[in-house]
């Protein structure tokens, strides 16, 4: 990222403006330390999870260490990108500028298959309410310059879905 793309009154997050979402504008990570890792995953289209050596726990949001036994011996891996609908919520009210255009969204908590919950956006569907426990996978969203977001997608509710 150039310094002229730097916010520079918050470190924690870089303001770009261009033909990503929110009519021209998007709010993107840095990409320091440990969600340097993560951020990179997601370039690739891949969602990575953290699991530890020692126990087998596996976690999201990121740590240095596992909770569970608190171990520092952590490794990534990559998701399966699927689970179900936890918990949503349908944004109506910004809470920044940047994303007045994206109003209303839905705000998800998507329980993946390997145990971890994961909040990310719901893509739209036509003709289909979220319903708690229904089957998600996850996709990509290309915001600006070609920046992926993981977001998640709703599967059609059949009943061979687990």
């Amino acid at each position: 990222m150039n310094s002229n793309d730097h916010n520079a009154k918050d470190d924690s997050a870089a303001i770009l403006t261009g033909a990503g979402v929110g009519h021209g504008s998007a709010i993107l990570p840095d990409r320091p330390g440990l969600v340097a890792e993560y951020w990179q995953g997601a370039q690739e289209k891949k969602l990575l999870l953290q699991r530890c050596c020692r126990c087998s726990n596996c976690w999201h949001p990121l740590s240095d260490v596992c909770g569970a036994c608190q171990s520092f011996d952590v490794e990534w891996f990559p998701s399966t990108g699927t689970g179900s609908l936890y918990s949503y919520t349908v944004v109506h009210h910004a809470v920044h500028p940047i994303v007045q255009g994206w109003v209303p969204y839905t705000l998800c908590l998507i329980e993946l298959d390997e145990g971890p919950r994961i909040l990310s956006t719901l893509e739209p569907e036509s003709g289909q309410e979220p319903a708690i426990g229904t089957r998600a996978r996850l996709e990509f969203r290309s915001i600006h310059s070609g920046f992926q977001l993981p977001v998640f997608r709703l599967l059609p509710n059949r009943k061979d879905n687990p």
